[in-house]
């Protein structure tokens, strides 16, 4: 991949995307205690093969995880996972900003995975680099809201419907 590539994805993700139709969440072909949603974007009102936003959330048990990724294909531009179910430590890449080389980010700890930290092709999930979430998040509204406006998408996301449990 070359230098064109890493900026195509770059403009994608700093142009305005919006939502095409209407986002579902939908617990079929999930675990029980998870939803789902794919949701095909549009850049400058112009459908782009391949391009979406992914969304994976908690149904029911103890804590309302959420996760929201943007796509081009199978590259994430920009992940948010808000009170994620597992911890994860940054690996240090060459590419990755040296500050977050080797930081740790406990369970239930919200993060983001800034394309600007992971601009690499090709692009390895498992070498993904987090950094804190810049906003004090205290709900999935305010997760969601979040996301969109990091990852320059107008539309609406509905918050999942979790309904907490003891897990038992």
């Amino acid at each position: 991949m070359t230098e064109a590539s890493l900026c195509a994805l770059d403009t994608i993700l700093l142009t305005p995307k919006q939502i095409s139709g209407r986002v579902n969440w939908s617990n079929e072909d999930r675990p029980s205690s998870a939803f789902s949603f794919s949701a095909t974007l549009r850049l400058n009102d112009e459908p782009l093969n391949g391009l979406k936003l992914h969304g994976h959330a908690a149904s029911d048990g103890l804590v309302g995880w959420l996760n929201l990724t943007l796509a081009v294909e199978k590259i994430p531009l920009e992940r948010l996972s808000y009170l994620p179910r597992n911890s994860h430590t940054n690996k240090a890449p060459e590419w990755a900003p040296q500050s977050l080389h080797r930081q740790y980010f406990a369970a239930r700890i919200s993060r983001r995975y800034a394309w600007g930290n992971n601009r690499v092709l090709p692009h390895d999930k498992w070498r993904e680099i987090a950094s804190p979430v810049d906003e004090n998040l205290v709900d999935a509204a305010q997760a969601i809201r979040y996301a969109l406006k990091a990852m320059n998408i107008q539309g609406v996301v509905p918050e999942p419907e979790f309904q907490p449990t003891l897990g038992l």
